[in-house]
Formats: structure tokens, C-alpha cells, sequence
């Protein structure tokens, strides 16, 4: 009897579906020239070939498919995904072009299920090669991420909270959103984690955010006492670069929190540098103007040259 070249395991996958999976292009062509069927979907989910070759099988097995059955490119499994969608998963920046290049424009913004579109799936999945990628190619930033408590997340906040600066950098280019909702995400993250080697990342986010919303600088909730600020958020989290960027914005630093402290209490515990403490002393503030137990800046500085400043 001859072999069946389509025959099915019990995970419904034909022998050319373990193939593309594999990226075994080589095997891939002797089961085409044999007889393979390479529209054949797995029974239950509907995956073909492609979106397992695109799912992990790599650059020759997804353009080995193409080649042959190009319509595949659109086809949608019971997940209600495209190829598209498993390269995402992936993190294939190199597939997902080749993917997207290959089928209708619209596939970049074809939603899955579960409310996902390949961008989504990269920026969940923190995979920022991907993500740039497909903004790059026209996928929009301005979407909501659904999260594991069924609420839609905007996708900028979502890559802060994921802590994938990179992609929110990126987000940044094209995001139309309010952008002081995730810099307060952003700098209450700074007040709970060592971020460590991307600290950098952080604060040029942090920049990045600041000079695309300049007229909202002092942006914050619940008058007449905040709970905080952009300012002395940024000094609580040390992004001096950050503060000084405020202070020529014109920051307010007279801002009084609950408990009483201004932005120029925050500099002295924190031990600002010179040209931070020049900076806030420039702006309008109190520089003798107690807390609520009676500390003024100068009480509670730490270091001569905060004391210098203040005095000066």
C-alpha cells in the first residue's frame, strides 16, 4: 500500500503540518511533490500549515507556503486569527513583513477573539522587534489591549505596565492618546521597581512624554492637595534630567501635597544636585514654607550643598 502523505496523528497534524512547525523546507518539498495537501486545515482549530510555520517554522518554511498556496496568508482558524496573528506570537519581526506583504493591507488590523490584533499580540507578549515592526508598517498604536480581567488597556499603558519601554518608545511616534495618564503610570512604576540596566530607557521615556505634552506639565488630581505631581514624582524617582526639563517648562513648584511637602521639600530629601535645586529655586515657589509637621525645606536637607542652595 502507498504511505497516505495527508494522514493525520491525534493532534490532527498531517506529516507537511509538522514540517512548516519544524521549518524542514526540505521535507516540505518532498511531501508536495508526493502528494501533500497543503490547504488542509487541522480538524478542531482550523490551523493550516502556515500558521504553523509561522508560529515558530521560520523564514524558508513560511515563504515556501507562500510560494505554493499564497491564499493562506488570509485564511482564519477558530481563533479567529490570521498567520499574521501566530507570527506576533512569535515575535518574527522578519515573518510578520513578509506576511503582511503578502496579503490584503487590512490583516494588520484583524482582530482575533479574544479582541487582539497582531500589534496587540506583540505588545502583550513584550516582543519589541515585532511590535516596531508592524507600527512600522501601518498597524495603528491607538488600540486597547485586552487584559485578564476582561478590561481593554490603551496600548502605550500597556507596554509600561508590561515594563516593555522599548515598544512604548515606540508607541510614542504614532499614539494619538492623552500621553500624562501613562506618564502617571509610568512614574508610580518608578516608585515600586529597581528597573535596573533600562533605567535609561525609562527616563528618555519619561522625556519623550513631557516634550509631547508640554502644556500639561502640572496635570494632576484631586485639589486642593494632590497627591502628587509630575515634578516630584520625578524627583522621588532621582530622573534629574527630567526635572530640569520641567522646571524650563515652567513647572509649578509651589504645588502643596497631603502631607504638606512642596516639590522643593522632595529635592532636599533626596539630595538633588546643584543644578536641579538651581533650577527649582528659579520658579516661583516658598522656600521657608513648612509640612504638615512643621519641616521646611532646610530641615530636611541632607547634605551641604542642599543647604548651601536653600540658604543662597
Amino acid at each position: 500500500d502507498k504511505i497516505d502523505v495527508n494522514a493525520v496523528n491525534l493532534q490532527e497534524l498531517t506529516p507537511f503540518h509538522i514540517a512548516a512547525q519544524k521549518g524542514c523546507t526540505e521535507i516540505m518539498k518532498l511531501l508536495v511533490e508526493n502528494g501533500a495537501d497543503i490547504k488542509q486545515q487541522t480538524l478542531q482549530s482550523s490551523y493550516t500549515c502556515l500558521s504553523f510555520a509561522a508560529d515558530g517554522g521560520g523564514m524558508a518554511a513560511v515563504s515556501f507556503i507562500l510560494d505554493h498556496c499564497l491564499e493562506l496568508v488570509k485564511m482564519v482558524d477558530n481563533d479567529g486569527r490570521v498567520p499574521l496573528h501566530w507570527a506576533a506570537e512569535r515575535g518574527d519581526a522578519k515573518v510578520a513583513e513578509i506576511l503582511f506583504k503578502s496579503g490584503p493591507v487590512d490583516l494588520i488590523e484583524f482582530i482575533d477573539k479574544k479582541g487582539f490584533t497582531p500589534l496587540a499580540i506583540a505588545i502583550s507578549k513584550g516582543h519589541c522587534e515585532a511590535a516596531t515592526t508592524l507600527l512600522s508598517l501601518g498597524a495603528s498604536a491607538n488600540i486597547s489591549i485586552p487584559t485578564r480581567t476582561a478590561m481593554c488597556m490603551p496600548a502605550l499603558i500597556s507596554a509600561i505596565e508590561g515594563g516593555h519601554f522599548a515598544i512604548a518608545n515606540a508607541l510614542l511616534n504614532q499614539a494619538s492618546t492623552n500621553h500624562i495618564t501613562p506618564l502617571f503610570v509610568l512614574l508610580e512604576k518608578c516608585k515600586h521597581e529597581n528597573f535596573g540596566w533600562v533605567w535609561m530607557q525609562v527616563e528618555t521615556l519619561v522625556i519623550r512624554i513631557l516634550k509631547t505634552s508640554p502644556s500639561n506639565v502640572d496635570e494632576y488630581p484631586s485639589n486642593p492637595f494632590p497627591k502628587r505631581s509630575i515634578l516630584a514624582d520625578c524627583i522621588k524617582a532621582r530622573m534629574w534630567s527630567c526635572c530640569l526639563l520641567l522646571c524650563t517648562l515652567k513647572a509649578d513648584a509651589s504645588l502643596v501635597f497631603s502631607d504638606g511637602t512642596t516639590a522643593l521639600h522632595q529635592a532636599s530629601m533626596e539630595n538633588a544636585p546643584p543644578d536641579v535645586l538651581t533650577a527649582l529655586l528659579s520658579l516661583p515657589l516658598k522656600v521657608s514654607a513648612p509640612d504638615s509637621k512643621g519641616l521646611t525645606p532646610l530641615h530636611h536637607a541632607r547634605s551641604a550643598h542642599v543647604v548651601k542652595a536653600l540658604l543662597e
